[in-house]
C-alpha cells in the first residue's frame, strides 16, 4: 500500500467487528497494488470476456469474510509482526493471483471445447458428471467407502450450502448445462467473472465433500 494509505490500529479494530467502512478502507488502500498486479499478468487473449475489474471484484468478495479474522490476528500479533497493511496487501494479492489464474484456465478450457466434452460424458446424470470432475484424475476408493447414492447426496447438500451466486453457477452451468453467457447474465456478472465464481465454487465443493468427492461409480 502507498505510504499515504497506511492502515491504522483504529481501522484494524473496526475491521475486526466487520465494520463495512473499515473493510472498504482496507480494500480501497490495496486497490492500486492489486490493479497493477492484475494488469501485469492479465491474459490479453481474454480481454473481450474478462476485465481487470472482474478480477478485483471477485477478489474482494473472496476476501471479505476472512478480513475480520485476519485483522484480529494482526491486532493480537502487532508487536512482532510486519506492518498490517503489508500483510493485508500480500493476502489480497494472493487471492487476486489465484482468481486471475482460475479465470484464464477456465476460459482457455472453454475455448478448447471443454463444454462439448462435458456434455457428452457417458455418465447418466449431471450430478454424477460433476462428482467425477470434482474427484479429478487422482480419484481412488476413499478410506471409508461410500455408496454412489451417498456420494451424490453429499454433493447435493454441499451445493445447497454454497453462497447464492456460486450455487446458481453450479446449478445452471454444470447441472442444467446452460451456456455460461446465460448464467452470467442471470447473476449480473461478466462471463469471465462467472467462470471465476465457478472455480471458487468447485474449490468449496471439494473441501466440503472430502472423501465423497473421490468416489466414482460406474453405475451412477
Amino acid at each position: 500500500m502507498d505510504g499515504t494509505d497506511r492502515i491504522t490500529p483504529a481501522d484494524l479494530t473496526a475491521a475486526e467487528r466487520a465494520d463495512p467502512d473499515a473493510l472498504a478502507r482496507i480494500l480501497d488502500a490495496a486497490t492500486p497494488t492489486l490493479r497493477a498486479l492484475i494488469t501485469a499478468g492479465f491474459p490479453q487473449r481474454h480481454a473481450a470476456t474478462l476485465s481487470i475489474d472482474d478480477i478485483l471484484q471477485q477478489t474482494y468478495v473472496d476476501a471479505f469474510d476472512a478480513l475480520p479474522r485476519l485483522c484480529r490476528a494482526l491486532t493480537r500479533d502487532a508487536a512482532d509482526a510486519p506492518p498490517a497493511d503489508d500483510t493485508l496487501t500480500r493476502y489480497l494479492s494472493t487471492i487476486a493471483r489465484r482468481n486471475l489464474v482460475d479465470a484464464a484456465r477456465m476460459l482457455d478450457a472453454e475455448k478448447r471445447g471443454g463444454r462439448g466434452r462435458r456434455g457428452a460424458a457417458p455418465i447418466k446424470s449431471p450430478h454424477a458428471t460433476l462428482l467425477t470432475q470434482l474427484a479429478g484424475p487422482r480419484s481412488n476408493s476413499p478410506t471409508h467407502a461410500v455408496t454412489a447414492d451417498e456420494a451424490l447426496a453429499a454433493l447435493k447438500r454441499a451445493i445447497g450450502n454454497l453462497p447464492p451466486d456460486y450455487r446458481t453457477v453450479i446449478e445452471q452451468y454444470d447441472l442444467a448445462l446452460r451456456p455460461m453467457d446465460e448464467v452470467a447474465a442471470a447473476i449480473g456478472r461478466s462471463r469471465g467473472a462467472a467462470f471465476m465464481i465457478r472455480a471458487r465454487a468447485l474449490r468449496l465443493l471439494r473441501r466440503s465433500l472430502g472423501s465423497a468427492a473421490n468416489f466414482l461409480s460406474q453405475s451412477a
